[in-house]
């Protein structure tokens, strides 16, 4: 279902465009570092230091390709010494094609966010045997997103009592690599009256996943989804009034295609649907950039500040 499509040799106007996006956006990023001394917290770094809690287990379930029940753990990061109650939560997932994890992956976001006042979550997720079919696809999708909301889940309960980590649930941010992506996108914008495929409701019923409308209230409250190196299987699944979306893309990924509008549609792509619909989103395509890119701070230094600016703005907002 999601085998690399032939690339084709991209237009001069495409070309054009992509440049001036990322010269537009790269320019955004290095005001970060511009702001003068009075640093901004969720912006620049203003923590000098950072704790980190590894093996935090928020969920315990069975995994059919284990055989056996998980215990599923995160990794915490949040500023040190830091006496704000009310914190925005970053909850990220890493890539690994739904089959393997690393227990590092992404751990440079972590680091970097937390010392601009931010908590982060990276969390695994169950994995599965493959994604080379459609049901293995929907099979692999339904877990993490079961996964991702169960972290979302966690805080919730932590914030019922006692809220240890200091988290506002009216600003969560959602966002990963590739799988983690796909993920985050299904877990912001999938709700109630989307046309979801049978195939996929099902999955979605064995993990026990309900999705409530838009209308109604919600214990917590997605501010902003960052998509690095995903796709969606449906445009129509961001509706008007949904969470802003960050996505950044490298232009010469060849696992998913910048501009991939087949079995899966892909950064540009969506970015011309949320900017018809209204929805606020940033796009940043990397200059020669491939599928782990978006993910590697050393390759993309630019990134990570982007990512901060595109949450400070919604947390501003």
């Amino acid at each position: 279902m999601y085998d690399t499509p032939q690339r084709q040799e991209l237009s001069m106007q495409e070309k054009a465009i992509i440049t001036l996006l990322s010269i537009l956006m790269y320019l955004g990023a290095a005001c970060v570092s511009a702001e003068g001394s009075a640093k901004q917290r969720y912006l620049n770094p203003v923590f000098d230091a950072y704790n980190k809690v590894s093996n935090v287990v928020y969920a315990n379930k069975f995994n059919a390709f284990s055989n056996q029940r998980e215990a599923l753990t995160m990794r915490i990061f949040e500023p040190k010494n830091d006496a704000e109650l009310k914190r925005p939560l970053v909850i990220l997932t890493p890539g690994g094609g739904f089959v393997k994890h690393d227990d590092n992956w992404m751990d440079d976001f972590g680091i970097e966010l937390a010392k601009a006042g931010y908590v982060i979550a990276i969390n695994r997720y169950r994995l599965s045997a493959g994604v080379g079919t459609p049901e293995l696809f929907f099979n692999a999708v339904s877990k993490s997103v079961s996964d991702q909301r169960s972290v979302i889940e966690y805080f919730v309960n932590d914030n019922n009592d006692g809220n240890r980590y200091n988290v506002d649930l009216d600003l969560v941010f959602v966002g990963g690599h590739s799988a983690g992506a796909i993920t985050s996108m299904f877990v912001a914008y999938t709700d109630a009256s989307d046309d979801i495929p049978e195939s996929l409701q099902k999955k979605f019923k064995e993990q026990s996943l309900s999705f409530v409308s838009t209308e109604q209230k919600k214990e917590f409250t997605i501010k902003g989804v960052v998509n690095m190196s995903g796709l969606i299987i449906d445009l129509a699944l961001i509706d008007v009034g949904e969470p802003a979306l960050l996505s950044i893309h490298g232009e010469r990924d060849t696992v998913i295609r910048f501009d991939r509008k087949d079995a899966g549609f892909a950064a540009t792509v969506i970015a011309e649907h949320v900017q018809k619909i209204g929805v606020a989103n940033m796009l940043y395509v990397i200059p020669g950039g491939d599928h782990l890119t978006p993910a590697d701070p050393l390759a993309c230094p630019e990134c990570i500040p982007l990512m901060k600016r595109f949450m400070f703005n919604k947390i501003n907002f």
